[in-house]
């Protein structure tokens, strides 16, 4: 029983994460294919933010719907303004999912990646520091997002 980062097993665990991966992928591959062929609007008057409506902060996610909006359309510059997070993500899950592909093709001789607590730990930090950052210039710059 390998244990690394604390964690036994982690190479099932990684390996689990990598097909869970492969169906969100597929999921995903769906979605667009419905979007942009078949041309079927699915997003299109979403809710306010409940939290936003309610105490007029924004919430640690304000902005995820519109950065995957831009970055689906192929702009990063705008993603990473509306919330950095899912520019992280998406850069993570091609790496993940990737370096898991080439593993299962090369048959071991490329090394995949580990799903580790650090890599959580970079996310929420961002997630955390967008939140902040967005509501002090909001409320102390006069500055909206």
């Amino acid at each position: 029983m390998n244990e690394k980062y604390g964690i036994p097993n982690i190479e099932l665990i990684s390996r689990r994460c990598y097909y869970v991966g492969l169906g969100i992928g597929f999921v995903g591959v769906i979605y667009l294919f419905v979007v942009c062929v078949l041309q079927v609007t699915v997003l299109k008057d979403l809710p306010a933010c409940v939290f936003y409506s309610m105490t007029g902060f924004y919430c640690p996610g304000c902005g995820g719907t519109r950065s995957v909006y831009a970055l689906l359309h192929g702009n990063i510059i705008k993603s990473l303004y509306y919330h950095p997070f899912v520019v992280y993500a998406a850069a993570y899950y091609i790496l993940y999912e990737g370096s898991h592909t080439l593993n299962l093709i090369t048959r071991g001789k490329i090394k995949a990646m580990y799903f580790c607590p650090p890599y959580f730990y970079v996310g929420a930090a961002i997630v955390v520091i967008q939140w902040l950052a967005k509501n002090i210039l909001k409320y102390y710059c006069g500055f909206s997002l």
